[in-house]
């Protein structure tokens, strides 16, 4: 039987489901799972193939979802992954087609030369449908036509419909001129807005380059030129100062300084050796390095951001179906306006200005999704990946921010401080102990340790078991003995004493250090205190959302000590501390029932559920961190907290844009309506005044394209 269905991420309480066929039954199957009892929430995503399901983990579970998805299908699924990006194939970024658009415009354009010479030169009639100019309108209204057949069949009526049957009336009532303007309008109009779409496109290819088409495979020691689309994972790349990066994977030999800057923002090079990752569009700037190929091809890290803004550019925001719907309405008022002028005047000339006017609404139309696909280009190029126009919309009028603390408003980089021993071990053996148990864990404060260990000259010990606890911290067997690292919940967990009353552990808290325990057989053995050095623009941040007057809450792990010291140091009111992901995402919970609308603002795993329940979920740093871009809607691939600053500035500013777009696009369809019902304006007066109210909304649009775009 066929797989049809797999599970390519899961944390608790939160999966994400891929259907291999998408469409109708990927829309069967977020009904069916919206009804089992313990779900909360169900996404789809059509672009994806993918299906999102948030659910009562004391309720439900994944394999009952599974089950559900099975008893609808009996097609097989595969075994729970634990991927940390979707599996979906990620799709390029195909620039639309300009050739249908110019060549229509084109034959219509030179049909109403042909008209206009005629009747300068020759004096000639008005031309009829059977000649130059009525089978240019014929042509040109082939696609009109094929719309309202559509139409037809579903029982409603568009844009399309309604502008075919106006032209069609116009060319049989004799005024093939008018109907040819309609015409060359709607068309004029359409290829703008495939110019807009096109140069959104070209932006985001800009700031996340191609990869180059070949690369050198070692093969048998030797280097063998080789297409990019024929590598395979597992392939050793040798690669040279110059030479872009085609693949996502690890060095194994050799040293180079890397450039990374289109994806992380960073202008320094990165020195890359033994046992670093790299990414495809980086540049190899100065040395030799030989990379093992782990993602290739639609899988690397590159062509996932691809997929994300190209499927953000097809989501749809609530801003941007009322404008669809204004637009509908501007149609209707159209028709009415119409009639009533052919009724009242008797002038078929005015009457059809006004239709010239009204029933081509597509400046309203355009008034969302032009800013808000420019706004998305816009934000790509300054590495925000925002996935769709709902998020972008939704983060202008949150009215809460929620900030982690560590690795968020606290540098990637924390370092160890303090070391205390406890129970007759050196500091030598407590050190190595944590080193090993610690080895597999990326957790920043575990990075801290295992970078002093280095420094130290010290190397993990190998262990038979680790297990690793969100928000807590490690469990593993270093060579026969039980080891713990992690804060005092862990000690809760495993029931291991907390040393009451030491006194430095208070003292490393008021010192703004975070604490880490290690424990071994039963007792605390040692005390770790790590300094996370405060962000450089954490206080700015801080005070730009408190200045735009949206509440800010600090929300860690942490133990109130630590994390009140870097509360007040940031004027930050709100704290909750000692907070599992489970907590933090029942904070988003309790606020959005007080009436709040929170974005939770997160760099990774601890954080995803929070995102998920949040009205935004915005994740820092998401550079190469697979879990962060899928959980968040909005992601920021650069390390600067700004990032989160600019990306509101960004909503904001489209908002502020797209209302603006429909003041143009309104006040000008209710100004040229009325002139034309009076006669004071002709239809091509309309014409061009149509064509300059789309032109002025696309325009206002494009300057959320500019470089500058906060």
């Amino acid at each position: 039987m066929s797989r049809l269905f797999s599970m390519v991420h899961t944390v608790p309480g939160r999966v994400r489901i891929r259907c291999v066929h998408g469409g109708e039954r990927l829309r069967t199957a977020q009904t069916l799972v919206e009804g089992l009892a313990g779900v909360t929430y169900a996404r789809s995503n059509p672009a994806c193939r993918s299906l999102v399901v948030v659910f009562d983990a004391s309720q439900l579970t994944t394999a009952a979802i599974l089950a559900a998805l099975l008893a609808m299908d009996p097609a097989q699924c595969r075994e729970p992954q634990t991927l940390g990006h979707c599996a979906c194939p990620a799709r390029r970024i195909e620039e639309p087609s300009l050739r249908p658009h110019a060549v229509r415009f084109g034959v219509l354009t030179a049909a109403g030369l042909w008209m206009l010479g005629r009747k300068v030169l020759l004096s000639a009639a008005a031309p009829g449908l059977v000649s130059p100019v009525g089978a240019a309108v014929l042509f040109g209204v082939l696609p009109l036509l094929k719309s309202m057949a559509k139409d037809v069949r579903r029982g409603k009526v568009s844009l399309e419909s309604f502008l075919g049957g106006a032209i069609l009336a116009a060319a049989g009532a004799g005024e093939v001129s008018t109907a040819l303007e309609v015409l060359w309008i709607n068309t004029g109009s359409d290829l703008l807005t495939a110019h807009m779409a096109r140069r959104s496109r070209r932006s985001i290819k800009a700031m996340l380059k191609e990869t180059a088409h070949h690369t050198f495979v070692l093969r048998d020691g030797v280097e063998v030129e080789t297409p990019t689309a024929d590598l395979q994972p597992g392939d050793v790349l040798a690669l040279h100062a110059g030479e872009r990066i085609p693949a996502d994977g690890v060095v194994i030999s050799g040293e180079a300084l890397v450039d990374s800057s289109s994806m992380t923002g960073r202008s320094e090079l990165e020195a890359c050796g033994v046992g670093a990752s790299v990414y495809a569009g980086s540049v190899v700037r100065r040395g030799v390095i030989h990379v093992e190929a782990r993602c290739v091809g639609e899988e690397t890290y590159l062509a996932r951001i691809f997929d994300k803004v190209e499927a953000g550019l097809s989501h749809r925001s609530d801003i941007e179906h009322m404008a669809d719907t204004l637009a509908r309405r501007t149609i209707n008022i159209g028709f009415l306006v119409t009639v009533g002028t052919l009724v009242f005047t008797q002038s078929l000339w005015r009457a059809f200005t006004v239709l010239l006017v009204m029933a081509c609404p597509c400046a309203t139309s355009l008034a969302a999704s032009s800013a808000i696909n420019a706004a998305i280009a816009g934000g790509a190029r300054e590495r925000i990946i925002f996935k769709g126009g709902r998020p972008l919309e939704r983060f202008a009028g949150v009215d809460t921010v929620c900030l982690d603390k560590t690795g968020t408003l606290t540098g990637a980089l924390p370092h160890l401080a303090a070391i205390h021993t406890m129970n007759g071990l050196g500091e030598a053996e407590v050190l190595q102990l944590a080193l090993s148990a610690e080895a597999h864990n990326h957790h920043p404060l575990a990075e801290a340790i295992k970078d002093h260990g280095a420094a130290l000259g010290l190397t993990p010990q190998g262990h038979e078991r680790c297990e690793y606890f969100l928000g807590q911290g490690v469990h593993a067997v270093v060579d026969g003995r039980d080891v713990l690292v992690g804060n005092y919940k862990l000690l809760q967990r495993f029931e291991v004493p907390f040393p009451q009353g030491d006194l430095r552990v208070s003292a490393m808290q008021a010192d703004g250090l975070t604490v880490l325990f290690l424990a071994s057989q039963g007792e605390v053995r040692g005390l770790f205190g790590v300094a996370n050095p405060v962000r450089a623009d954490a206080g700015a941040v801080v005070e730009y959302f408190r200045g735009s007057g949206v509440d800010v809450h600090l929300v860690t792990g942490d133990e109130a000590l630590t994390a009140q010291a870097l509360a007040r140091d940031l004027r930050i009111p709100n704290v909750l501390v000692s907070a599992l992901p489970e907590d933090k995402a029942r904070l988003m919970v309790d606020l959005r029932g007080q009436g709040k609308r929170p974005a939770m603002v997160g760099d990774g795993v601890n954080d995803a559920l929070a995102m998920v329940e949040a009205e935004v979920g915005v994740a820092l740093g998401s550079h190469g961190n697979e879990a962060a871009l899928e959980a968040a809607d909005i992601a920021l691939l650069g390390e600067d907290l700004e990032g989160v600053m600019k990306a509101h500035q960004l909503s904001r500013r489209t908002i502020r844009i797209i209302h603006e777009n429909f003041w143009i696009a309104t006040g000008s369809n209710i100004l040229g309506g009325l002139a034309g019902a009076l006669g004071v304006l002709g239809p091509v007066a309309a014409g061009l005044l149509h064509i300059g109210h789309t032109s002025a909304v696309l325009l206002n649009s494009a300057r959320l394209m500019q470089k500058k775009v906060y």
